[in-house]
């Protein structure tokens, strides 16, 4: 398999995820996508810890890039009243934003690949990681602001 086609399996799965967190949020605003809209992300960090476990060490990788690159135009999209505000700020906080995705893909498939780990239900974990990426995005790193919690697309 080419390298090209290595790096773009898991690119469907996040974008279909990405797709779905904007179609959550105004002025779309169909707000129970909210709920699902982290599903393809874990779909993808599973296929990524199966292909470890197979031997290919950078699936892991490339899936944590996907996931950051294209949360990056999702939050570029999400976030882009504040260009009429600050043209420097907007860019940056959507690398910031783009890189808790990329966290809870790259924390889901190692915990996934994990023989210990993984007797716990895929479920159960993702709903547990994708809550505490969200939790400090919110509360601690971007001090208070809840804005975009899965069931809280807008406050």
């Amino acid at each position: 398999m080419s390298r090209f086609v290595a790096w773009m399996r898991p690119v469907p799965l996040v974008a279909l995820g990405s797709l779905l967190g904007c179609l959550a949020v105004p002025p779309i605003g169909l707000w129970w996508l909210a709920f699902v809209a982290w599903a393809p992300l874990t779909l993808a960090a599973a296929q990524a810890a199966r292909e470890r476990r197979a031997g290919d060490r950078r699936a892991v990788l490339r899936l944590t890039l996907a996931a950051g690159c294209v949360a990056f135009g999702r939050w570029l999209w999400l976030e882009s009243w504040i260009a009429e505000v600050s043209d420097a700020g907007w860019p940056a906080l959507a690398t910031v934003m783009a890189c808790f995705d990329g966290l809870y893909a790259w924390a889901l498939a190692r915990s996934e690949s994990s023989p210990r780990q993984s007797r716990w239900p895929l479920a159960a974990r993702a709903c547990v990681l994708v809550v505490g990426c969200v939790w400090f995005r919110g509360r601690v790193f971007m001090e208070g602001g809840t804005r975009l919690m899965p069931g809280q697309p807008r406050e």
